[in-house]
């Protein structure tokens, strides 16, 4: 009887009081504007962001940590803005990070096709590439290990899709550790 070898976590959190929540991020996101910069084919601050941006994502994103197990012990170390507009997407890539993070900010899961997420391995028997889609909603949030490829679809909406990546990395001094 076979059994599963590998087992690959994501999570999946809803931001409570999410009205005002989203005004924050929308005010963060204003207050660093997103470009088109060469090479991609979508909206982004990556460049460009504070480090206010940063911090204002982290004082929201900390919190939740606490509802995703082990992941208690990881830090945002960065977070951008990325928008897709029609006709725009991502290709697939990755990040150096431990954990990655989306934050579904202007989202319509009528109109807007969810993140795309490779298997890490191929099928057994055919050798055929696998992807995955977590269903999601605005305002929540989707964390995967930051080795899992991912993509975003070309939005074929007149709406645009704007999200908030973040990177999250093992805390190696957390609060009370000293060495």
């Amino acid at each position: 009887m076979p059994q599963t070898l590998f087992k690959v976590p994501y999570f999946k959190v809803g931001l409570s009081n999410w009205p005002m929540i989203k005004q924050e991020l929308e005010s963060l996101l204003k207050a660093n504007p997103m470009e088109v910069y060469p090479g991609q084919n979508f909206y982004s601050n990556r460049r460009t962001r504070s480090a206010a941006f940063v911090d204002g994502v982290a004082t929201i994103v900390t919190p939740l940590l606490k509802q995703c197990e082990f992941l208690v012990d990881y830090k945002l170390e960065d977070a951008w803005g990325a928008q897709y507009t029609t006709g725009q997407d991502q290709i697939l890539h990755t990040h150096k990070a431990h954990w990655v993070g989306i934050i579904y900010v202007n989202f319509d899961p009528k109109e807007h096709g969810v993140t795309i997420y490779k298997r890490p391995y191929n099928d057994f028997i055919t050798g055929l590439v696998h992807y995955e889609m977590v269903p999601v909603e605005e305002g929540q949030i989707v964390l995967v290990p930051g080795l899992i490829e991912h993509l975003s679809p070309t939005n074929k909406s007149p709406k645009p899709r704007t999200t908030i990546g973040f990177d999250l990395n093992l805390d190696l001094n957390p609060p009370g550790i000293h060495g």
